[in-house]
């Protein structure tokens, strides 16, 4: 888990755009999740998703981030969810929960897309930042933050090899 948690830290938050196109890739990783076979290289296929998943869920909870407090410092944004994800990691291995975390993932992105939804969209070529700053509720934003965080969480841990 050291080496995932290290391996974000360095590669900082990918950045796709706004939150609608974030969510339209996540869902595509998602779907990646489902076990397809037995094999060893299944296994490998599907931590590296998972950690793919986790990256994105993370950079989204950043630019998200950044329309509450940081804007538009995303690489503080994303040191500060790192910190936070570190946290919540030793919590879930110390409660030790039994989730599947594949359908928790799933469960926490069908959340992050409803709230996404809720945002106004920016049309293109708009910073879709500046319209959540002036028209969205900020309890909204932060429980957007939240969904990507947990969305981030659940993935990491199924990286890790964790089968719960």
């Amino acid at each position: 888990m050291d080496a995932l948690l290290s391996d974000l830290e360095r590669s900082g938050p990918e950045m796709f755009g706004g939150p609608l196109r974030a969510v339209a890739v996540l869902t595509r990783d998602v779907g990646d999740l489902a076990p397809v076979g037995d094999d060893v290289l299944a296994a490998r296929r599907r931590r590296g998703t998972a950690a793919r998943v986790a990256r994105r869920a993370l950079s989204l909870a950043s630019l998200v981030q950044g329309a509450i407090a940081d804007r538009p410092e995303s690489s503080r944004a994303w040191s500060w969810n790192l910190r936070e994800i570190s946290e919540r990691l030793v919590d879930a291995q110390a409660n030790g929960s039994g989730d599947d975390l594949a359908t928790a993932c799933l469960h926490h992105l069908a959340r992050v897309a409803d709230l996404v939804l809720m945002l106004p969209q920016a049309s293109e070529g708009e910073d879709w930042q500046l319209g959540a700053i002036a028209f969205a509720d900020e309890s909204l934003l932060a429980d957007l933050r939240e969904a990507c965080l947990d969305l981030a969480l659940a993935a990491l841990r199924l990286a890790g090899g964790s089968p719960h």
